[in-house]
């Protein structure tokens, strides 16, 4: 009886181990939705031409100023964050992935400095990534949100922002053309009467040196406008600029 009872326990345990096993990958390998995918825009690892009206050797921040107000006090302290994002000329784009002016230098060094020491920086390569398309006089930027780590509150989602290119160094957020990539957002915000405020004008931060913009989501086909163009990046992820006529 004794030994029926250690087998069965045994058996147990490796059951047990497989469903979380197989939790723990269903965790890491969460698909895009098909209803986000459809409306991204693709890439297809081309020079965009973007460096011949702006300036993009560097950060463009957003000051936002905001009433931290405490409740418990109650208490109003006044605070500046910060919105920021960056181009590539490969048409990538990362979103709100650092402090402020003053941290921005020293941010990137350390990612530098580890991108040579070979190890990789998750607060900037799992964040808000995405592509962007030129239109006249006007960026239009899509960026994702991964879902990179266990947790029942995240899931995918994503934006679409635009803004209008003033000069070399200055961009004007265009909030009344904000839109979710999930159609189901964008019909609940509508349902609400949602709008986005006008959060101000975008400024430009030289950085002596930016990483390469290898983000995870690169390594998905789905990121890319076609299979050939995907197959490159993966057997050269540094060549990121790539011309027209090749």
């Amino acid at each position: 009886m004794l030994d029926f009872i250690c087998r069965h326990l045994n058996w147990t345990k490796k059951v047990l181990l497989l469903f979380i096993c197989n939790m723990l990958i269903s965790c890491f390998s969460v698909k895009i939705p098909s209803r986000i995918k459809k409306n991204f825009i693709c890439n297809d690892g081309y020079y965009t031409g973007l460096d011949t009206l702006i300036d993009i050797n560097g950060i463009y921040y957003i000051p936002h100023i905001r009433d931290m107000y405490n409740k418990s006090f109650p208490t109003h302290k006044i605070d500046t964050f910060y919105l920021n994002f960056m181009f590539w000329n490969d048409g990538t784009i990362v979103y709100n992935f650092a402090g402020n002016p003053n941290t921005y230098q020293l941010y990137f060094d350390e990612i530098l400095a580890k991108i040579e020491q070979k190890k990789r920086n998750n607060d900037f390569y799992l964040g808000f990534w995405g592509n962007y398309r030129i239109i006249g006089d006007t960026i239009k930027c899509q960026y994702l949100w991964h879902p990179y780590f266990i947790s029942l509150n995240e899931s995918w989602y994503g934006w679409e922002i635009y803004y209008k290119i003033i000069d070399k160094n200055t961009l004007e957020f265009l909030p009344e053309m904000t839109k979710s990539l999930d159609p189901r957002v964008n019909k609940e915000r509508q349902r609400r009467n949602i709008t986005d405020t006008k959060i101000g004008t975008a400024f430009f931060f030289p950085i002596e040196r930016i990483p390469p913009p290898n983000c995870l989501i690169k390594k998905k086909k789905w990121f890319w406008c076609s299979e050939e163009d995907w197959k490159k990046y993966i057997n050269n992820p540094k060549q990121s600029k790539r011309m027209k006529n090749e």
